[in-house]
This record gives structure tokens, C-alpha cells and sequence, in this order.
């Protein structure tokens, strides 16, 4: 009966440390600590997965999520978007740990993939919200671009071994897919640096190559990459960024 309730309580648990961010930004480590806490605990009551390193890896999908949200409410503006981006990572936040209490607890309604494909999602938005923040930081706080670019390959590293991982890939390929990406992602990182472009757009076009790297690898480390997949996620891809491209403004 409890480990139902966790979702729930966790997510307007999630939802306080959210509102007292943009109430008191001065604290943002604080809360940010709290917010870790907060992840870490609710896995623990919520899943039964062993050995250790399995809680582990689920746990990276969540961290690095509400860490980019979290951080990335700082470099918008407006009390609107900030409140709706807030939502939208409670909404997925609640579905996600939902997924892991139906896997473990209640496997009739759990669906094939579901919890796969969720982090899968939220691993897509934490590489937007996570790259934003790392050119904010250039853009506005001066931080260097090669101590960033570390942190990238790191973030882009984490999240490709954690989806290919998911993905039923083997431990010791998903773990060498992942330092390739994140090596990569964090050359693509350095050169979008030096675009003419907004630090949401720089981040967008990260974001559409490491989308496209990730599922062309994954279907080939699972041995399902054909001409027609290579298509489709080049087209994607392609229009992604030229529509990115169009609507950008260049200064």
C-alpha cells in the first residue's frame, strides 16, 4: 500500500522543492540536495532491483532529469514557461516512477517497453535542458568551454549507456557506446559554440545529432541496423535541424 502512494508523494514533494527554487534562487544548491535526496529515497522505496548497480543505472535517467530542469528554469524567462516547465517535469516524473512500481508490483498493467522508452524521453530532454544550461553558463557567467565540454561528455556519456543498457544491450558495449558518444557530443558541443545562434537553438542542434547517433548505434550494437532505419533517422534529423535553423535567430 505504501510503495503506491510513492509516486504520488514524491512528485508534490518534487513540486515544493520546484516552487521554493523560484522563491528563493539563493539556495538553488540547497534544494538542488534535496531534490537528489528525494530521487535516491523514492527508488529505494519503490524498486526491488538487484544487485545494487541496476538502482543505480535507473537512477541516472532521474538525477539528470530534474537536475536539467532544475537548472534550467535559471536561463528562462517568464513565470509562465518556468511554471510550465515545472509541470511537465512532474508529469513525467509521476508516469516514470509509476512505470517502476507496475513493473515490480503490478506486471498486468504494466506495458512492454514502457519503462525503456520513458527514459528514454526524459534522457532526450536532459540532454537539451543540461546542454542549455552548459552554454548559458558560457554565455552569461563566463565559465570556460572546455571545462563544460568535460561536463558534456560526462552527461552525454551517462545517458547513451544508460539507454543502451535499457535497451538490453550488453554492459561492456553500452559502456564503450557511451564514451564515443560522449566524446562526440562533446566535439559537437565546441564547434556549435562558435555559431552566430542562441544558446536554446546551439543546444537543439546537440540535441538532434546525439538523437541520431543514439538510435543508429543502438540499432547497431543490436544488430538491427538496416538501410531503411539509417533513412528515417537522417530524415528526422534533417528536418529537425533545418526547422531549427530557420526559426533561429542569428546574431
Amino acid at each position: 500500500m505504501l510503495r503506491r502512494t510513492v509516486p504520488t508523494l514524491s512528485t508534490l514533494l518534487f513540486g515544493l522543492l520546484y516552487e521554493a527554487l523560484l522563491r528563493y534562487p539563493s539556495s538553488v544548491i540547497y534544494f538542488w540536495g534535496g531534490l537528489i535526496l528525494l530521487i535516491i529515497l523514492s527508488l529505494l522505496a519503490i524498486s526491488k532491483m538487484k544487485p545494487w548497480s541496476t538502482r543505480i543505472i535507473i537512477a541516472i535517467s532521474a538525477i539528470l532529469f530534474h537536475t536539467g530542469a532544475y537548472y534550467f528554469i535559471f536561463f528562462i524567462s517568464g513565470q509562465a514557461i518556468k511554471q510550465t516547465i515545472i509541470i511537465l517535469a512532474l508529469i513525467i516524473n509521476i508516469i516514470f516512477l509509476t512505470h517502476i512500481y507496475y513493473y515490480y508490483y503490478r506486471t498486468e498493467r504494466y506495458q512492454v517497453n514502457a519503462l525503456q522508452n520513458i527514459s528514454s524521453y526524459m534522457n532526450l530532454l536532459s540532454v537539451f535542458t543540461l546542454v542549455s544550461v552548459c552554454y548559458g553558463l558560457i554565455l552569461y557567467l563566463a565559465w570556460p568551454g572546455w571545462l563544460l565540454s568535460i561536463f558534456v561528455f560526462i552527461i552525454i556519456a551517462l545517458l547513451t549507456f544508460q539507454t543502451s543498457w535499457a535497451s538490453k544491450v550488453l554492459f561492456r558495449r553500452a559502456s564503450r557506446f557511451g564514451i564515443i558518444c560522449g566524446l562526440i557530443g562533446a566535439e559537437i558541443f565546441w564547434a556549435v559554440y562558435f555559431l552566430p545562434s542562441s544558446f536554446l537553438v546551439n543546444a537543439m542542434i546537440l540535441t538532434v545529432a546525439y538523437y541520431v547517433i543514439l538510435n543508429l548505434g543502438r540499432y547497431y550494437l543490436q544488430d538491427q541496423l538496416k538501410k531503411i532505419v539509417i533513412m528515417r533517422y537522417l530524415f528526422i534529423g534533417f528536418a529537425v535541424l533545418l526547422l531549427t535553423v530557420v526559426s533561429a535567430r542569428w546574431t
